[in-house]
């Protein structure tokens, strides 16, 4: 194993533990301070992201050969000592949710092992490469993270060990744990009932968002070689599997719309908070930060998750001879604007495949007028 992939598996095990550390938490444990004066974990998820802003500043600079810009911090913290910094940082983010705070986190880490995986292995390893590193290696800020998570890891498994978190729930029985995750799968079971504007092949219904989101997942399995850049296949499928629950409350919105998606995805982000919110401890967090992380459409899964949600419905259009398009009189120019970018971005091979074909469909006349 070279040296960049060895430092690059060291830091995805470590968040790997961190995220199993923080499945078993609930946000009153996180928020509460284990003694007067003493940081929250909270707190220190903060510090972590926050300071790790600054490695993923760095990297960022190398990718566009630039000097790093830093994070906004104040400009009197310029000179300041780093307990400063920790102060201001711990008074800045006071009153930030948890569930901010975690995605917050969760997109830095991410973001990290991304960028740290697109630089090549000798810039990594160069001292000399960067002025602005003062003689270290790039790779110097990727060991820092890890050896700073895992810092911060040690301090929460032993005060888990001291002060666990669900021992006044174990004694409670298994109904009192178990009824939250039943009353949050039976919620998602009304998925089932909202409908879209495309038929399954062969039947006279339309298709529903369970059944497509369950589709889309099979799908970015099977396309995952062909992503754009390397990608998680788990980690996508959970992208998928979460993006449509918010039409529970706020129904489905065909993919050819063009006019009034913030007022639609705030309503869907208020929805995703009811329901991820019936979930006890981290597991709820940890849905609505997949769910963001889809909505940001910022890293290489999300990228490509979206480049599958846009194919799927164009996918079952050609093989039904444009069924909803021309339902819905949509114009082979308007689906090309809409789906085109996306799949592109997320996965090249998906739209070269699509738009001869998305052509030929043209020609035969299997698009709307409008």
């Amino acid at each position: 194993m070279s040296m960049k992939r060895h430092i690059l598996a060291a830091l995805q095990e470590v968040f790997d533990r961190w995220e199993a550390a923080l499945a078993g938490l609930n946000e009153a444990w996180i928020m509460t301070p284990p003694a007067p004066g003493a940081w929250s974990l909270k707190d220190e998820v903060v510090h972590l992201w926050a300071w790790q802003q600054r490695s993923c500043a760095r990297l960022e600079a190398a990718q566009l050969d630039r000097a790093p810009v830093w994070p906004p911090w104040p400009p009197d913290l310029d000179d300041a000592t780093a307990d400063q910094v920790n102060a201001w940082l711990q008074a800045a983010y006071r009153d930030e949710p948890w569930a901010a705070v975690y995605q917050n986190w969760r997109a830095g880490f991410r973001r990290l092992l991304e960028l740290g995986d697109a630089i090549p292995e000798p810039a990594l390893l160069d001292a000399t490469r960067y002025a602005w590193m003062n003689g270290h290696p790039l790779a110097f800020g990727l060991v820092a993270s890890y050896d700073h998570h895992q810092e911060h890891l040690e301090k929460l498994l032993a005060r888990l060990a001291a002060d666990p978190p669900g021992a006044a729930l174990a004694g409670a029985g298994p109904d009192r744990q178990l009824q939250p995750i039943v009353d949050f799968i039976l919620e998602l079971d009304k998925l089932k009932a909202v409908t879209r504007k495309t038929r399954p092949l062969g039947l006279e219904r339309y298709e529903n968002s369970a059944e497509h989101s369950w589709q889309l997942a099979l799908l970015a399995a099977a396309l995952v070689p062909h992503a754009a850049l390397p990608v998680d296949t788990q980690h996508v499928i959970g992208l998928l599997l979460v993006h449509d629950v918010g039409e529970i409350d706020t129904g489905d919105t065909i993919v050819y719309a063009e006019e009034g998606w913030a007022e639609r995805k705030a309503a869907e982000r208020a929805a995703v908070t009811r329901i991820f919110g019936q979930l006890p401890g981290m597991a709820g967090a940890q849905l609505l930060a997949l769910w963001q992380e889809f909505e940001d459409a910022e890293t290489p899964a999300a990228r490509f998750a979206h480049a599958v949600d846009r194919a799927m419905p164009a996918l079952l259009n050609l093989a039904n001879n444009g069924q909803s398009w021309r339902e819905n009189g949509i114009s082979h120019e308007r689906v090309v604007r809409r789906i085109g970018p996306p799949i592109k971005a997320g996965c090249p091979a998906l739209w070269t495949y699509l738009e001869a074909r998305l052509a030929d469909a043209h020609r035969q006349g299997w698009f709307g007028a409008a």
